[in-house]
């Protein structure tokens, strides 16, 4: 190539902004003046877009812009949803809870049933998240209350999804599901792909937890060949992870470290911070089974930090746990049962009763 042709520099610009010189493109071009909330709308499906891709950041700006174009009420609730939703992912709990109470208030004085019962199911997973399970049961029935009252299929499906991993979470596996049986119903009846990946793969985890790897990996499979499809990155994600405890359940902790790194990429790519700890506890799981004993606390440790930042007591549990086995395999005995302790400690205070018993039994162990 003749290096005294310069090919011109065009700065990288988000979505939104694209979607601006579009809009004034349009408006030069037709000399037709396009309406506030016709840009407000525009400017939503550019952050679902980002959504989609993982770019958090992108999609908040989007919202903001949108949020400054609109004027109808029903459009602002939608922007302030959204926006919790991503306020959510990143695990800024507090910021998401402002966005879907200030939707949530106008969506009732509107009476949108439909989207009062959305707001309700969404802010049930931040409880759920942070670890307050009874409030979570009771905000995803509420939930479900207002879909069968407005006979929405959509929303139906997607609380019955979430019950599911309530369900599966404080161990009762059969009611999950039940529960996610309904919500399978529900998806293939509106043709939804991207609740179905979501609750295939929820199934695969609740498979994992009965020991039937073959259907645990045919459900993983499942959701995986449908985030493809749509080009889901956030639930991939979490899908490699799981991939990754999978594959340590069946003694191969190369494959579970190949998944576990494609799993951290995403996370940390799109600021995943809760992605993050799970990863974190995977690989002090991964590295204690190889025998790295201080890759394996490096991990755990960091994963510890980032559920004390952020409130996770679910997934600090689980660590706390996984570090007790850690440390008694090294003989540190002192420092299993400390672990031990507090992962009871973390356990109790979600009301998680059969993970209660477990560590216990185990505590018990250690202590003869």
């Amino acid at each position: 190539m003749d290096e005294s042709i310069k090919v011109p520099y065009f700065p990288q610009k988000s979505p939104a902004e694209y979607f601006r010189i579009a809009l004034d493109a349009i408006k030069k071009i037709t000399g037709v003046e396009v309406m506030p909330d016709q840009e407000a709308l525009l400017f939503i499906e550019a952050g679902k877009m980002c959504d989609l891709s993982g770019d958090w950041d992108q999609a908040l700006e989007s919202y903001e812009k949108a949020l400054e174009q609109c004027e109808g009420d029903d459009i602002r609730a939608e922007i302030l949803k959204q926006m919790g939703h991503i306020r959510s992912k990143r695990g800024e709990w507090d910021a998401s809870l402002e966005a879907y109470e200030a939707s949530l208030e106008i969506l009732e004085r509107l009476g949108d049933l439909r989207e009062v019962g959305n707001i309700y199911n969404s802010i049930g997973y931040n409880c759920f998240e942070t670890g307050d399970m009874t409030k979570a049961g009771e905000y995803y029935n509420e939930a479900l209350e207002a879909a069968q009252k407005c006979d929405d299929v959509q929303l139906i499906s997607d609380v019955q999804n979430n019950l599911g991993i309530l369900a599966n979470v404080m161990g009762e596996p059969e009611q999950a599901s039940k529960h996610y049986q309904q919500s399978i119903l529900g998806y293939e009846a509106i043709g939804d792909v991207h609740g179905l990946a979501q609750v295939y793969h929820n199934l695969g985890m609740t498979y994992v937890g009965k020991k039937n790897w073959e259907l645990a990996g045919e459900y993983y499979q499942r959701s995986m060949d449908l985030c493809t499809e749509i080009g889901d990155i956030g639930l991939m994600s979490i899908i490699y992870a799981n991939k990754a405890q999978f594959a340590m359940h069946l003694h191969a902790p190369y494959v579970a470290k190949l998944y576990c790194d494609k799993a951290f990429e995403i996370f940390d790519k799109t600021g995943n911070k809760m992605g993050m700890a799970e990863a974190y506890k995977l690989y002090g799981v991964i590295y204690s089974g190889m025998q790295e004993w201080d890759s394996a606390e490096t991990a755990f440790q960091k994963g510890l930090g980032i559920c004390e930042e952020y409130n996770n007591r679910l997934t600090k549990a689980e660590i706390l746990y996984e570090r007790g086995l850690m440390k008694q395999r090294q003989d540190e005995k002192r420092e299993a049962i400390d672990s031990m302790q507090g992962a009871i400690d973390a356990y109790e205070s979600l009301g998680i009763s059969k993970e209660i018993g477990k560590v216990k039994s185990k505590m018990q162990e250690m202590m003869v």
